[in-house]
């Protein structure tokens, strides 16, 4: 599992779209019967409704603070409207074995782990690019850290690779001369750097623990048991040895 996400988060790193594929693929290799394809396809719905819904709710606090108020009502109705409409075609098609990766919306007390844990993720998300920002000279304030955080989610949706952070930091606070361009461009290879260092040690990581499993079932008393392999139907049986 965390082998394979480690894949799709590299995979991630140089195109976005395809870490869900890989994702598939991968985990799918590896336990062919137990999980499907559909499953670990869909399995990824609800965080991303999540995670639209967290986005939605940050652009209406900044619409607030700006004064527009009136893109916050449209916003969280939007966010809204995204988890009921996944909620729905759970609920529409649960008999289905096709909507086994949307089982955590069956459940309301995993629906709120879920909402938690992924708003408690996009919140932290903040702290970095905050450090980030103060670290490259630009102004430091909730709205301007909230504007990174959404032209970053918007930028990295595109089929830029890692070019879409000093993109979305370019989109953002490119446009105060060419010191912000500078500053704005530095910021933006930060993230993307931070990002690939995080995806390396965690993969080292994972690695780690897969070559000291093997370590371990290696040097183990006898060494692994012998496979018994049942004999094929319709084949004769050999006779056991006298004394047996």
């Amino acid at each position: 599992m965390h082998g394979s996400n480690a894949a799709a988060f590299g995979a991630g790193i140089v195109q976005s779209q395809a870490a869900l594929a890989v994702r598939v693929a991968l985990l799918s290799r590896v336990e062919r019967r137990a999980i499907r394809r559909a499953d670990v396809a869909l399995a990824d719905v609800p965080i991303v409704a999540v995670e639209i819904a967290c986005a939605c709710v940050l652009l209406a606090a900044v619409a607030v603070a700006l004064h527009t108020w009136w893109i916050a009502p449209a916003a969280v109705g939007a966010g809204a409207v995204l988890l009921v409409a996944a909620r729905l075609v759970h609920l529409r098609f649960a008999h289905r074995p096709l909507a086994g990766g949307l089982a955590v919306l069956a459940h309301a007390r995993q629906r709120v782990v879920l909402a938690g844990l992924v708003a408690l993720v996009t919140v932290g998300g903040g702290a970095p690019i905050w450090i980030l920002m103060s670290a490259a000279g630009l102004p430091v304030t909730f709205v301007s850290v909230a504007l990174v955080m959404l032209s970053l989610g918007v930028f990295g949706l595109l089929p830029l690779g890692p070019s879409a952070s000093p993109a979305g930091t370019l989109a953002t606070l490119g446009a105060s001369g060419a010191a912000g361009v500078g500053s704005a461009l530095v910021l933006g290879i930060a993230v993307s750097a931070t990002s690939i260092c995080g995806v390396g040690v965690y993969a080292a990581a994972m690695g780690a623990v897969a070559l000291t499993g093997r370590v371990r079932r290696g040097s183990a008393p006898g060494g692994a048991p012998p496979v018994r392999r049942a004999p094929r139907a319709g084949s004769p049986r050999r006779p056991a040895p006298p004394g047996c």
